[in-house]
């Protein structure tokens, strides 16, 4: 079975989405602009971050090694443009084209990376939807850094990607996996999939108004992506903002809220039937010991659950 996978690469302080372009990179000669050549290199290409987006520009991670469905921490592997057919390399001896930090490009000769974890405690070595890494080359220990200064090229206009030893947060990346490497099991509910979320006594679904979650139709339902999280609980995420579900206490108020920052606890579904989720199954919602609940009209977030935090889970 190939564990190769495609993904998509934010960067974690900008929200800029990694790209590939062919527009080649250009450096000062005595006889004017010419691409840059190495050895029998081809021309090397911009990589570009660009921050509002409309399609993807996916990545094919080919690991030197697939030992696993998910992608690992300490994964060795090259970075394939999907859309160019061109790989990351980084070089420490040439420079970025604003800050003159060390050059990233794309390139026909490949070189290796691997997956490191922006925090020192991290026990999991599996890289879940949407978590925060590093990607580091192997051969010269650059490590992937973006910001917000903008290429001098006129036919780029995008937020600089380079190459820097270990700097500061920039050097954060959010992954998103476009290959699901867990798939459904029957009517089994597991990580990446996609729900829409009902009432159990009520025919109401969880939908979105204004930016908090109320009762409605199944028409308006939000579309929910369940992702793991590091405590073995679940983030739910809102499948079309990409904002995680989270909540706070506005004038007295719990308010059901979203935002783009990824909470630091997740949700508790508890399976009031079965050990396994499974759609259909009354399920409580719970976070920081409050219960989601329907509740004179509105989502509330309460202390000690009702037969109105009773939840199901449904397939959109």
């Amino acid at each position: 079975m190939n564990h190769n996978h495609s993904v998509v690469l934010y960067h974690n302080n900008t929200r800029g989405q990694l790209q590939g372009t062919k527009i080649p990179i250009l450096r000062k000669r005595a006889h004017g602009l010419l691409p840059v050549f190495k050895y029998e290199d081809k021309e090397r290409y911009y990589i570009i971050s660009e921050e509002c987006v409309t399609d993807s520009d996916e990545w094919i991670v080919e690991r030197t090694i697939n030992y696993s469905a998910l992608l690992r921490f300490g994964d060795i592997f090259q970075l394939k443009n999907k859309k160019t057919g061109l790989y990351l390399s980084s070089y420490e001896n040439e420079k970025s084209e604003q800050t003159k930090q060390g050059l990233m490009c794309l390139s026909s000769h490949p070189q290796f990376f691997y997956f490191q974890s922006p925090s020192i405690d991290q026990k999991i070595a599996d890289i879940l939807h949407r978590q925060v890494v590093k990607i580091v080359n192997i051969q010269n220990g650059l490590t992937l850094h973006s910001h917000k200064d903008r290429y001098k090229n006129p036919k780029v206009k995008h937020m600089e990607v380079t190459a820097f030893k270990d700097k500061d947060s920039n050097d954060f990346w959010i992954l998103e996996y476009r290959t699901h490497p867990l798939q459904i099991q029957k009517n089994i509910i597991s990580s990446f999939q996609k729900i829409i979320i009902r009432n159990q006594v009520e025919i109401k679904y969880l939908t979105d108004k204004a930016g908090e979650l109320h009762p409605g139709t199944i028409q308006n339902s939000l579309v929910f992506e369940l992702l793991s999280d590091k405590n073995n609980t679940l983030q739910l995420m809102n499948s079309k903002s990409k904002q995680y579900l989270d909540y706070a206490f506005k004038d007295g108020q719990d308010l059901t809220t979203f935002s783009l920052d990824l909470p630091l606890m997740g949700w508790f579904i508890i399976p009031l039937t079965e050990q396994t989720l499974v759609y259909g199954q009354p399920v409580h919602i719970v976070k920081n010991g409050r219960h989601l609940t329907l509740y004179k009209d509105r989502i509330a977030l309460l202390l000690h659950p009702t037969i109105q935090s009773q939840w199901m889970m449904e397939q959109p």
